[in-house]
Protein backbone atom coordinates (compact mmCIF):
# COMPACT_ATOMS: atom_id res chain seq x y z
CA UNK A 1 0.00 0.00 0.00
CA UNK A 2 1.47 3.26 -1.03
CA UNK A 3 2.53 5.04 2.42
CA UNK A 4 1.46 8.66 0.68
CA UNK A 5 -1.76 8.37 -0.85
CA UNK A 6 -2.22 9.90 -4.59
CA UNK A 7 -4.74 12.67 -5.60
CA UNK A 8 -6.41 11.82 -9.02
CA UNK A 9 -7.23 15.85 -9.86
CA UNK A 10 -10.83 15.87 -11.58
CA UNK A 11 -12.12 12.51 -10.20
CA UNK A 12 -14.75 13.88 -7.86
CA UNK A 13 -15.72 16.65 -10.04
CA UNK A 14 -16.19 14.14 -12.84
CA UNK A 15 -18.66 12.22 -10.43
CA UNK A 16 -20.61 15.51 -9.45
CA UNK A 17 -21.30 16.44 -12.97
CA UNK A 18 -22.29 13.14 -14.15
CA UNK A 19 -24.54 13.37 -10.72
CA UNK A 20 -26.20 16.21 -11.83
CA UNK A 21 -26.51 14.99 -15.61
CA UNK A 22 -28.75 12.35 -13.94
CA UNK A 23 -30.85 14.47 -12.60
CA UNK A 24 -31.61 15.66 -15.91
CA UNK A 25 -31.73 12.45 -17.55
CA UNK A 26 -29.87 11.44 -20.30
CA UNK A 27 -31.00 11.26 -24.11
CA UNK A 28 -29.59 7.76 -26.06
CA UNK A 29 -26.42 9.87 -27.12
CA UNK A 30 -26.11 11.62 -23.94
CA UNK A 31 -25.55 7.85 -22.15
CA UNK A 32 -23.23 6.72 -24.60
CA UNK A 33 -21.04 10.33 -24.29
CA UNK A 34 -21.29 9.95 -20.47
CA UNK A 35 -20.86 5.95 -20.57
CA UNK A 36 -17.66 6.30 -22.86
CA UNK A 37 -16.41 9.33 -20.64
CA UNK A 38 -17.29 7.23 -17.58
CA UNK A 39 -15.00 3.98 -18.86
CA UNK A 40 -11.88 6.28 -20.13
CA UNK A 41 -11.77 7.87 -16.17
CA UNK A 42 -12.11 4.35 -14.67
CA UNK A 43 -9.28 3.13 -16.77
CA UNK A 44 -7.39 6.10 -15.92
CA UNK A 45 -7.31 5.71 -12.57
CA UNK A 46 -6.86 1.98 -12.53
CA UNK A 47 -3.20 3.09 -14.48
CA UNK A 48 -2.69 5.56 -12.53
CA UNK A 49 -2.91 3.97 -9.74
CA UNK A 50 -1.06 0.35 -11.24
CA UNK A 51 1.76 3.13 -12.25
CA UNK A 52 2.24 4.24 -8.18
CA UNK A 53 2.03 0.84 -7.26
CA UNK A 54 -0.99 0.80 -5.12
CA UNK A 55 -5.12 0.05 -5.92
CA UNK A 56 -8.27 2.35 -6.10
CA UNK A 57 -8.77 1.35 -2.30
CA UNK A 58 -5.64 3.33 -1.35
CA UNK A 59 -7.11 6.55 -2.27
CA UNK A 60 -8.57 9.16 -0.22
CA UNK A 61 -12.28 9.22 0.87
CA UNK A 62 -13.51 11.29 -1.45
CA UNK A 63 -12.03 10.10 -4.42
CA UNK A 64 -12.24 6.61 -3.45
CA UNK A 65 -16.02 6.75 -3.04
CA UNK A 66 -16.31 8.72 -6.85
CA UNK A 67 -14.58 5.87 -8.08
CA UNK A 68 -16.81 3.35 -6.21
CA UNK A 69 -20.08 5.58 -7.73
CA UNK A 70 -18.17 5.48 -11.06
CA UNK A 71 -17.90 1.71 -11.44
CA UNK A 72 -21.04 0.95 -10.59
CA UNK A 73 -23.80 2.78 -12.03
CA UNK A 74 -26.44 0.77 -13.30
CA UNK A 75 -25.84 2.42 -17.24
CA UNK A 76 -29.55 -0.12 -18.35
CA UNK A 77 -31.75 1.45 -16.04
CA UNK A 78 -30.73 5.26 -16.09
CA UNK A 79 -33.38 8.13 -16.32
CA UNK A 80 -34.16 9.15 -19.72
CA UNK A 81 -35.29 12.31 -21.02
CA UNK A 82 -36.22 13.31 -24.78
CA UNK A 83 -33.85 14.50 -27.31
CA UNK A 84 -32.85 18.88 -26.69
CA UNK A 85 -32.78 21.54 -29.60
CA UNK A 86 -29.66 22.73 -30.97
CA UNK A 87 -28.35 24.92 -28.31
CA UNK A 88 -28.96 28.78 -28.35
CA UNK A 89 -27.93 32.19 -30.00
CA UNK A 90 -28.43 35.04 -28.12
CA UNK A 91 -27.10 38.02 -26.39
CA UNK A 92 -27.36 36.36 -22.91
CA UNK A 93 -25.09 33.67 -23.97
CA UNK A 94 -26.10 30.01 -22.59
CA UNK A 95 -22.94 28.06 -21.50
CA UNK A 96 -23.90 24.24 -21.14
CA UNK A 97 -22.16 22.60 -18.84
CA UNK A 98 -22.51 18.37 -17.73
CA UNK A 99 -26.13 17.84 -16.12
CA UNK A 100 -27.01 21.85 -15.61
CA UNK A 101 -28.38 24.76 -17.39
CA UNK A 102 -25.99 27.92 -17.24
CA UNK A 103 -27.10 31.23 -18.46
CA UNK A 104 -24.30 33.89 -18.48
CA UNK A 105 -25.04 37.48 -17.31
CA UNK A 106 -27.97 36.76 -14.99
CA UNK A 107 -26.48 37.35 -11.75
CA UNK A 108 -24.83 40.50 -13.33
CA UNK A 109 -28.44 41.40 -14.70
CA UNK A 110 -29.98 41.01 -10.63
CA UNK A 111 -26.42 42.97 -9.76
CA UNK A 112 -27.17 45.78 -12.33
CA UNK A 113 -31.10 46.46 -10.95
CA UNK A 114 -29.53 46.41 -7.08
CA UNK A 115 -27.38 49.48 -8.00
CA UNK A 116 -29.78 51.28 -10.41
CA UNK A 117 -32.81 50.90 -7.55
CA UNK A 118 -30.54 52.03 -5.00
CA UNK A 119 -29.41 55.04 -7.04
CA UNK A 120 -32.66 56.11 -8.33
CA UNK A 121 -33.69 56.43 -4.64
CA UNK A 122 -30.67 58.17 -3.10
CA UNK A 123 -31.07 60.94 -6.00
CA UNK A 124 -34.61 61.87 -4.59
CA UNK A 125 -34.01 64.66 -1.95
CA UNK A 126 -36.34 62.90 0.19
CA UNK A 127 -34.95 59.21 -0.49
CA UNK A 128 -38.36 58.37 -2.10
CA UNK A 129 -38.76 55.57 -4.72
CA UNK A 130 -39.97 55.88 -8.13
CA UNK A 131 -43.94 56.11 -8.81
CA UNK A 132 -45.42 52.55 -10.10
CA UNK A 133 -46.56 54.63 -13.29
CA UNK A 134 -43.48 56.13 -13.82
CA UNK A 135 -40.84 55.49 -16.71
CA UNK A 136 -38.15 54.30 -14.49
CA UNK A 137 -40.69 51.75 -12.22
CA UNK A 138 -42.06 50.77 -16.33
CA UNK A 139 -38.53 50.35 -18.09
CA UNK A 140 -37.44 48.30 -14.74
CA UNK A 141 -40.59 46.52 -14.66
CA UNK A 142 -39.97 45.59 -18.86
CA UNK A 143 -36.30 44.44 -18.23
CA UNK A 144 -37.15 42.44 -15.14
CA UNK A 145 -40.03 40.28 -17.07
CA UNK A 146 -37.72 40.11 -20.70
CA UNK A 147 -34.86 38.82 -19.05
CA UNK A 148 -37.30 36.18 -17.09
CA UNK A 149 -38.35 35.22 -20.43
CA UNK A 150 -34.66 34.81 -22.27
CA UNK A 151 -33.67 32.66 -19.35
CA UNK A 152 -37.23 30.07 -19.91
CA UNK A 153 -35.96 30.33 -23.52
CA UNK A 154 -32.80 29.50 -23.16
CA UNK A 155 -33.45 26.68 -20.73
CA UNK A 156 -36.20 25.00 -22.92
CA UNK A 157 -33.92 25.01 -25.61
CA UNK A 158 -31.68 23.03 -24.40
CA UNK A 159 -34.21 20.53 -22.96
CA UNK A 160 -34.35 21.34 -19.80
CA UNK A 161 -36.00 24.12 -17.68
CA UNK A 162 -34.88 27.10 -15.13
CA UNK A 163 -35.30 24.31 -12.35
CA UNK A 164 -31.92 22.93 -13.44
CA UNK A 165 -30.08 25.92 -13.04
CA UNK A 166 -27.09 26.24 -10.08
CA UNK A 167 -29.13 27.21 -7.14
CA UNK A 168 -27.56 31.06 -7.29
CA UNK A 169 -28.99 31.28 -11.16
CA UNK A 170 -32.02 29.52 -9.74
CA UNK A 171 -32.48 31.96 -6.96
CA UNK A 172 -32.04 35.17 -9.32
CA UNK A 173 -34.34 33.27 -11.35
CA UNK A 174 -36.65 33.30 -8.63
CA UNK A 175 -36.44 36.68 -7.85
CA UNK A 176 -36.98 38.37 -11.31
CA UNK A 177 -40.15 36.19 -11.50
CA UNK A 178 -41.70 37.17 -8.26
CA UNK A 179 -40.33 41.15 -8.98
CA UNK A 180 -42.19 41.03 -12.50
CA UNK A 181 -45.25 41.16 -10.78
CA UNK A 182 -45.45 45.34 -10.35
CA UNK A 183 -47.12 45.09 -6.23
CA UNK A 184 -43.76 42.99 -5.07
CA UNK A 185 -41.80 45.15 -7.32
CA UNK A 186 -43.78 48.36 -5.91
CA UNK A 187 -43.13 46.60 -1.82
CA UNK A 188 -39.25 46.25 -2.81
CA UNK A 189 -38.88 49.42 -3.77
CA UNK A 190 -40.52 50.98 -0.75
CA UNK A 191 -38.41 49.08 1.50
CA UNK A 192 -35.44 49.64 0.17
CA UNK A 193 -36.42 53.40 0.63
CA UNK A 194 -37.11 52.74 4.13
CA UNK A 195 -34.00 51.13 4.64
CA UNK A 196 -32.14 54.10 2.85
CA UNK A 197 -33.97 56.91 5.30
CA UNK A 198 -33.38 54.48 8.50
CA UNK A 199 -29.92 54.87 7.71
CA UNK A 200 -29.11 58.18 7.27
CA UNK A 201 -31.68 59.15 10.47
CA UNK A 202 -29.27 56.40 12.70
CA UNK A 203 -25.83 57.80 11.21
CA UNK A 204 -26.97 61.62 11.19
CA UNK A 205 -25.02 62.37 14.37
CA UNK A 206 -21.81 60.57 12.90
CA UNK A 207 -18.45 62.14 11.41
CA UNK A 208 -18.20 60.96 7.92
CA UNK A 209 -21.31 58.21 8.59
CA UNK A 210 -20.19 54.81 6.12
CA UNK A 211 -22.11 54.80 3.36
CA UNK A 212 -25.01 51.81 3.32
CA UNK A 213 -24.96 49.35 0.16
CA UNK A 214 -28.46 47.62 0.81
CA UNK A 215 -30.13 44.41 -1.65
CA UNK A 216 -33.04 42.46 -1.05
CA UNK A 217 -32.43 39.45 -2.50
CA UNK A 218 -33.53 35.73 -2.73
CA UNK A 219 -31.08 34.86 -0.34
CA UNK A 220 -29.89 31.69 1.37
CA UNK A 221 -29.51 33.56 4.49
CA UNK A 222 -32.53 35.66 6.39
CA UNK A 223 -29.42 38.81 6.22
CA UNK A 224 -25.65 39.14 6.31
CA UNK A 225 -23.45 42.73 6.32
CA UNK A 226 -20.15 43.37 6.20
CA UNK A 227 -17.40 46.46 6.21
CA UNK A 228 -15.73 46.96 3.46
CA UNK A 229 -13.55 49.91 2.67
CA UNK A 230 -15.16 51.92 4.67
CA UNK A 231 -18.74 50.96 3.19
CA UNK A 232 -21.52 48.97 5.03
CA UNK A 233 -22.97 46.14 2.55
CA UNK A 234 -25.73 44.38 3.74
CA UNK A 235 -27.81 41.84 1.70
CA UNK A 236 -31.30 40.81 3.23
CA UNK A 237 -33.89 38.35 2.49
CA UNK A 238 -36.62 39.55 -0.19
CA UNK A 239 -38.47 38.08 2.85
CA UNK A 240 -37.86 41.44 4.56
CA UNK A 241 -40.48 43.47 1.53
CA UNK A 242 -42.60 45.32 3.38
CA UNK A 243 -41.59 44.21 7.00
CA UNK A 244 -42.93 47.38 9.70
CA UNK A 245 -40.65 50.05 10.34
CA UNK A 246 -39.41 48.86 14.13
CA UNK A 247 -37.90 45.87 12.17
CA UNK A 248 -36.09 47.42 9.57
CA UNK A 249 -34.73 49.87 12.29
CA UNK A 250 -33.52 46.97 14.36
CA UNK A 251 -32.08 45.64 11.26
CA UNK A 252 -30.22 49.50 10.82
CA UNK A 253 -28.71 49.40 13.89
CA UNK A 254 -27.79 45.70 13.66
CA UNK A 255 -25.53 46.67 11.05
CA UNK A 256 -24.21 49.62 12.63
CA UNK A 257 -22.79 47.01 15.70
CA UNK A 258 -25.77 47.83 18.15
CA UNK A 259 -27.20 44.20 17.95
CA UNK A 260 -29.04 44.86 21.35
CA UNK A 261 -30.50 41.55 22.28
CA UNK A 262 -34.27 43.23 21.71
CA UNK A 263 -33.41 43.76 18.41
CA UNK A 264 -32.07 40.80 17.29
CA UNK A 265 -35.31 39.61 19.06
CA UNK A 266 -37.35 41.76 16.63
CA UNK A 267 -35.99 40.57 13.84
CA UNK A 268 -36.21 37.24 14.44
CA UNK A 269 -39.46 37.31 14.97
CA UNK A 270 -40.40 38.82 11.59
CA UNK A 271 -38.48 35.70 10.00
CA UNK A 272 -40.42 33.23 12.13
CA UNK A 273 -43.71 35.12 10.56
CA UNK A 274 -46.10 33.76 8.06
CA UNK A 275 -45.28 37.02 6.03
CA UNK A 276 -41.97 36.39 5.75
CA UNK A 277 -42.61 32.70 5.29
CA UNK A 278 -45.85 33.33 2.46
CA UNK A 279 -42.43 35.89 0.32
CA UNK A 280 -40.12 32.44 0.60
CA UNK A 281 -43.06 30.47 -0.27
CA UNK A 282 -43.87 32.28 -3.29
CA UNK A 283 -40.53 32.57 -4.95
CA UNK A 284 -40.32 28.53 -4.32
CA UNK A 285 -42.97 28.57 -6.30
CA UNK A 286 -41.84 30.81 -8.81
CA UNK A 287 -39.97 27.77 -11.49
CA UNK A 288 -41.39 24.02 -11.31
CA UNK A 289 -39.73 21.46 -9.60
CA UNK A 290 -37.38 19.53 -12.35
CA UNK A 291 -38.80 16.32 -12.96
CA UNK A 292 -35.78 14.73 -11.79
CA UNK A 293 -35.22 16.53 -8.81
CA UNK A 294 -33.98 13.86 -5.72
CA UNK A 295 -33.28 11.13 -8.11
CA UNK A 296 -29.77 10.01 -7.87
CA UNK A 297 -27.28 7.59 -8.78
CA UNK A 298 -28.54 5.04 -6.65
CA UNK A 299 -31.75 6.06 -4.24
CA UNK A 300 -35.15 8.05 -5.40
CA UNK A 301 -35.67 10.29 -2.30
CA UNK A 302 -39.06 11.06 -3.40
CA UNK A 303 -39.70 7.37 -3.37
CA UNK A 304 -37.70 7.00 0.49
CA UNK A 305 -39.72 10.05 1.42
CA UNK A 306 -43.13 8.40 0.47
CA UNK A 307 -42.00 5.12 2.40
CA UNK A 308 -40.66 7.04 5.49
CA UNK A 309 -43.97 9.51 5.50
CA UNK A 310 -46.16 6.15 5.75
CA UNK A 311 -44.66 4.68 7.85
CA UNK A 312 -43.38 7.33 10.80
CA UNK A 313 -45.80 10.09 10.65
CA UNK A 314 -48.99 8.42 8.65
CA UNK A 315 -48.42 10.22 5.14
CA UNK A 316 -49.42 13.27 7.03
CA UNK A 317 -46.35 15.32 6.50
CA UNK A 318 -46.37 17.70 3.11
CA UNK A 319 -44.10 16.67 0.66
CA UNK A 320 -41.03 19.22 0.72
CA UNK A 321 -38.81 20.09 -1.85
CA UNK A 322 -36.11 16.97 -2.04
CA UNK A 323 -32.92 17.69 -3.35
CA UNK A 324 -29.33 15.92 -2.99
CA UNK A 325 -26.71 18.25 -2.17
CA UNK A 326 -23.43 19.65 -4.45
CA UNK A 327 -20.50 18.26 -2.45
CA UNK A 328 -19.41 15.29 -0.39
CA UNK A 329 -19.59 15.42 2.96
CA UNK A 330 -18.43 13.01 5.93
CA UNK A 331 -19.68 15.35 8.22
CA UNK A 332 -23.29 16.78 8.33
CA UNK A 333 -25.54 14.31 6.08
CA UNK A 334 -28.54 16.16 5.81
CA UNK A 335 -30.33 19.53 6.31
CA UNK A 336 -33.57 20.83 6.16
CA UNK A 337 -34.00 24.54 5.06
CA UNK A 338 -38.16 26.01 6.84
CA UNK A 339 -37.52 29.34 5.03
CA UNK A 340 -38.00 27.19 1.53
CA UNK A 341 -38.96 23.93 2.65
CA UNK A 342 -35.85 21.41 1.59
CA UNK A 343 -34.29 19.16 2.76
CA UNK A 344 -30.65 18.45 1.04
CA UNK A 345 -28.90 14.86 2.05
CA UNK A 346 -25.15 14.87 1.06
CA UNK A 347 -24.38 12.86 -1.99
CA UNK A 348 -21.57 10.92 -0.19
CA UNK A 349 -25.08 8.73 0.92
CA UNK A 350 -26.31 7.97 -2.52
CA UNK A 351 -23.59 5.25 -2.97
CA UNK A 352 -24.27 1.47 -3.45
CA UNK A 353 -22.02 0.89 -0.19
CA UNK A 354 -24.79 3.02 2.42
CA UNK A 355 -27.58 0.71 3.00
CA UNK A 356 -31.10 2.35 2.11
CA UNK A 357 -32.24 2.46 6.12
CA UNK A 358 -29.59 5.10 6.53
CA UNK A 359 -30.05 7.26 3.97
CA UNK A 360 -33.95 6.52 5.23
CA UNK A 361 -33.18 7.45 8.71
CA UNK A 362 -30.73 10.68 7.70
CA UNK A 363 -34.22 11.71 5.88
CA UNK A 364 -36.37 10.68 8.88
CA UNK A 365 -34.35 12.88 10.97
CA UNK A 366 -34.85 16.07 8.22
CA UNK A 367 -38.53 15.29 8.13
CA UNK A 368 -39.01 15.59 12.15
CA UNK A 369 -37.12 19.12 11.67
CA UNK A 370 -39.99 20.23 9.57
CA UNK A 371 -42.87 18.31 11.59
CA UNK A 372 -41.42 19.71 15.09
CA UNK A 373 -39.95 23.07 14.10
CA UNK A 374 -38.07 24.74 16.61
CA UNK A 375 -38.41 25.26 20.40
CA UNK A 376 -37.99 29.13 21.66
CA UNK A 377 -37.16 28.95 25.92
CA UNK A 378 -35.96 32.25 27.35
CA UNK A 379 -34.80 34.07 23.68
CA UNK A 380 -33.01 30.77 22.74
CA UNK A 381 -33.74 28.37 19.64
CA UNK A 382 -33.97 25.14 20.32
CA UNK A 383 -34.49 21.91 17.20
CA UNK A 384 -33.26 18.91 19.02
CA UNK A 385 -35.47 19.34 21.88
CA UNK A 386 -35.93 16.69 24.32
CA UNK A 387 -39.50 15.33 22.30
CA UNK A 388 -37.18 15.36 18.94
CA UNK A 389 -34.49 12.70 20.15
CA UNK A 390 -37.36 10.86 21.57
CA UNK A 391 -39.20 10.51 17.98
CA UNK A 392 -35.66 10.22 16.75
CA UNK A 393 -35.29 7.11 18.49
CA UNK A 394 -39.16 5.54 17.05
CA UNK A 395 -37.30 4.95 13.68
CA UNK A 396 -36.52 1.16 13.40
CA UNK A 397 -32.68 0.65 13.11
CA UNK A 398 -31.68 3.85 15.02
CA UNK A 399 -28.75 2.12 16.92
CA UNK A 400 -27.32 0.56 13.21
CA UNK A 401 -28.41 3.82 10.87
CA UNK A 402 -26.33 5.85 14.08
CA UNK A 403 -23.29 3.28 14.05
CA UNK A 404 -23.01 3.28 9.91
CA UNK A 405 -23.01 6.88 9.65
CA UNK A 406 -20.11 7.36 12.45
CA UNK A 407 -18.34 5.40 10.75
CA UNK A 408 -18.49 7.01 7.78
CA UNK A 409 -17.68 10.57 9.48
CA UNK A 410 -14.40 8.86 10.21
CA UNK A 411 -13.32 7.58 7.46
CA UNK A 412 -9.78 8.81 6.71
CA UNK A 413 -9.47 11.91 4.14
Amino acid sequence: MASSPIRIRGLVRFERSLRAQMARGFTPDDQRMWQEKTAKVVAQVDAICAEHGMTPEDLPAPSRRAYHFLCSLPWDSLPERTSPAEAPVSPMESAPSPGRVRVRNLLRICNALHRQMQAAIEQHKKKRPPAPQSAEFGAWLERIRSTVADVARLAGEQGASPADLPDRSRRAYQWLVYLSAPENLRRHLETLADLLRLWEKATAGQRNPPPLEVTLFHSAAAYRFRRRGGTVSATLSEGFAGAPLPVLRALVYIFLGKNAPARTARVRAWIESPAYRNVQQTLQAAIQVSEGEGRGAVYDLSALFERVNARYFGGALSRPRLVWGGRLTRRKFGHYEPATDTIMLSPTLDAASVPQFVVEFVLYHEMLHKSLGVTVRNGRRYAHTPEFRRRERDFERYEEAQAFLRSLALEDG
